[in-house]
């Protein structure tokens, strides 16, 4: 299958409003009038970004799938048993040196 996937630029600043009147049905009048107010609160939120000079702008790594975030914490989380590990070990043998009298050594 070909997707199109050319789709024209959004405009952020310029979201689609929904004409409320247009239909008698009252429920997607409802859903009308709620995206009217969704599509002013986003573009309220994309000119704060713009016009934020202290914004920071975010980079592609930044934003990870989930799975991505989970295996990164495994890591970290594997990295500091690791850690726990020696730092237990090289306790256990300065205690042993201690215990033999073999202070000199450490």
């Amino acid at each position: 299958m070909n997707y199109n996937t050319d789709f024209p630029p959004l405009d952020y600043s310029n979201l689609p409003r929904y004409d409320v009147n247009s239909t008698g049905d009252k429920l997607l009048q409802e859903l009308y009038i709620l995206s009217n107010e969704q599509n002013e609160r986003l573009e309220w939120f994309f000119l704060e970004i713009r016009t934020d000079p202290l914004h920071n702008w975010m980079k592609e790594a930044f934003i990870k799938p989930r799975q991505h975030r989970l295996s990164a914490a495994k890591r970290r989380s594997s990295i500091e048993r690791q850690r726990e590990e020696k730092e237990a070990d090289e306790r256990g043998y300065k205690n042993f040196l201690k215990e033999e009298g073999l202070t000199d050594l450490l």
